[in-house]
């Protein structure tokens, strides 16, 4: 457009990750520790009391797409600045999750003596904790095929070589529904 300032436009792979972390928090009846409750309190005729079960998933989602931006570029001695949209179409995706669950709910094995024998590792058994369940699958579904941003960036010319730097930013939540 001039001398300074001109438009230039690409088609780049792009690989965006999103780490990501929930709580979801519910309620259990925890008969054991309502009989205590109900021992300490008196004897209340209410012998049920409830525990908080903590289900956390955590994970992280790589998507990667094909981006092209159309950028207005201004050209200062040797350093150029860009900025402009961009458009991005997913290639691929793939997401791995892990899931806990922890409770406050008492452990009937504890106060049995689980390692004394007998009943109480019975219970003890019954009782362990599992390990975090997981699960990764590499799909596109739940993804958005498309993406639409804003691109900036600086670079530096030697010669007729090229260094540039650029941050995208989206501007569309990458889950199809949330």
């Amino acid at each position: 457009i001039s001398e300074n300032f001109s438009l230039s436009s690409g088609l780049y792979l792009t690989q965006k990750k999103k780490l990501y972390s929930s709580v979801d928090t519910t309620k259990t009846p925890d008969l054991i520790g309502g009989l205590f409750s109900g021992f300490a309190g008196g004897g209340s005729s209410n012998n049920t009391s409830e525990a908080d079960v903590y289900n956390t998933t955590s994970g992280i989602v790589s998507v990667l797409y094909l981006q092209t931006p159309i950028l207005a570029s201004y050209e200062y001695k040797n350093i150029n600045f860009y900025a402009g949209p961009y458009v991005g179409l997913l290639i691929a995706g793939s997401r791995k999750e892990v899931y806990e669950t922890e409770s406050t709910a008492i452990d009937p094995s504890s106060l049995l003596g689980g390692s004394s024998g007998g009943f109480g590792s019975l219970l003890s058994g019954l009782f362990t904790p599992q390990p975090p369940e997981s699960s990764s699958y590499k799909s596109r579904e739940g993804l958005v095929l498309c993406d639409l941003g804003a691109t900036i960036g600086i670079g530096y010319k030697v010669d007729k070589l090229n260094f540039n730097l650029y941050y995208n930013m989206g501007f569309l939540d990458y889950r199809q529904y949330f």
